[in-house]
């Protein structure tokens, strides 16, 4: 897992929610470190802020910190991962929630 560098995270989601979105510094900090740094979960989680959901960065800030305490085993996936991805699935709506498990299912490494 690649994780970029703040600078580069924080250039990455500003790019993506747009500069009049994205909120102030601290909470760009706060959303990319709560991604992990991780490329996927900042695109995902500054592409929902763009689309208006939420409005503001702060509330995105507040989801992303509240970590779903559904982890089979500890350790194995990040925290980090889990919430941008839940954030992005109650976004969705109920038949591309569906198809979007079923990724999950594929049995391939």
């Amino acid at each position: 897992m690649t994780r970029l560098s703040l600078d580069d995270a924080v250039t990455l989601f500003t790019r993506i929610a747009g500069r009049g979105s994205a909120g102030d510094e601290e909470e760009i900090f706060a959303a990319v470190r709560l991604c992990g740094r991780l490329p996927l979960a900042i695109q995902l989680t500054a592409a929902r802020l763009a689309q208006g959901y939420p409005r503001r960065l702060a509330d995105l800030v507040d989801e992303l910190s509240q970590t779903p305490a559904r982890l089979n085993r500890p350790g194995e996936v990040s925290p980090q991962v889990i919430s941008a991805f839940d954030l992005v699935l109650r976004a969705l709506d109920p038949g591309h929630q569906r198809f979007f498990r079923q990724l999950g299912i594929n049995p391939v490494p």
